[in-house]
């Protein structure tokens, strides 16, 4: 199985809202982030088709994508061609159309549009976006302490644009990281100091939206099943702000390996 369709479950309702591009909220891709990207170009309006090229993901929208095109560029608006996606042996392949070009000395900044034909492709991409998404906006809030045990440490929570959210526990003293609890969806993923083992435990909201409640036991996530798991959470790892603490990239990213 693909690796993007072992990512995330994607909800049906979420691929009807990739319909609509006009208010999408593009997310930056951090430089890091471990995804290789390359585009063909199927032809354009001075030549026909070409070789993949390699190129660097700038940002992603629901719709649409922007890369760092290396060196001169020939290409113009409405030139047809196809966005190719690689991490870790899996590969997804987009076909686009150009719909901006911004042309440098060296590089051209490329704007596309994303014109999936099959909507198993469309929600594949929709869990890629959105562990990109989580990663990007995630950004620090006063803690919510509702149902949460302090144990003596310094909490920290982030919050992401749909409402993912990050609670940290730190030591008061040394500030190191205890543990953390990352609630995405229906699911909460968690991880302790002192090991990598991650665990996942279901989920169910409440009367108050920002909160939700454990409904299932937690099990490790070492399993085949939970794989994507592990590989989301090194994916939102990989791409949160330079701004956030550098500790809690690398913690996190223990619990991804």
């Amino acid at each position: 199985m693909s690796v993007f369709k072992q990512l995330i479950e994607i909800p049906r309702r979420i691929a009807a809202r990739l319909r609509d591009k006009r208010t999408a909220p593009r997310y930056p891709v951090h430089p890091d982030f471990p995804l290789s990207v390359s585009l063909r170009v199927l032809g354009t309006k001075t030549s026909g088709a070409g070789a993949a090229v390699d190129v660097a993901l700038q940002n992603l929208c629901t719709n649409g994508a922007g890369i760092r095109w290396p060196g001169p560029v020939s290409l113009v608006r409405g030139d047809k061609a196809q966005l190719r996606l690689a991490a870790a042996g899996g590969l997804m392949e987009i076909p686009c159309q150009v719909a901006h070009v911004e042309a440098f000395a060296d590089h051209a900044r490329v704007g596309l549009f994303l014109q999936f034909t099959e909507i198993d492709t469309q929600r594949t991409f929709a869990g890629l976006l959105e562990a990109v998404a989580v990663g990007a906006s995630l950004q620090p809030v006063p803690p919510v302490l509702e149902g949460l045990e302090a144990r003596g440490r310094r909490i920290e929570q982030f919050q992401a644009d749909n409402r993912a959210r990050l609670t940290v526990w730190r030591d008061p003293a040394t500030r190191a990281i205890d543990r953390f609890e990352l609630d995405l969806g229906s699911r909460r993923l968690r991880g302790e100091a002192g090991g990598t083992r991650l665990e996942v435990q279901a989920r169910k909201a409440t009367a108050r939206p920002a909160r939700t409640v454990p409904s299932g036991p937690a099990h490790p996530a070492g399993a085949a099943d939970h794989a994507a798991e592990r590989r989301a959470l090194g994916w939102i790892a990989a791409n949160l702000p330079e701004a956030m603490p550098a500790d809690l990239r690398e913690f996190l990213r223990r619990f991804a390996a």
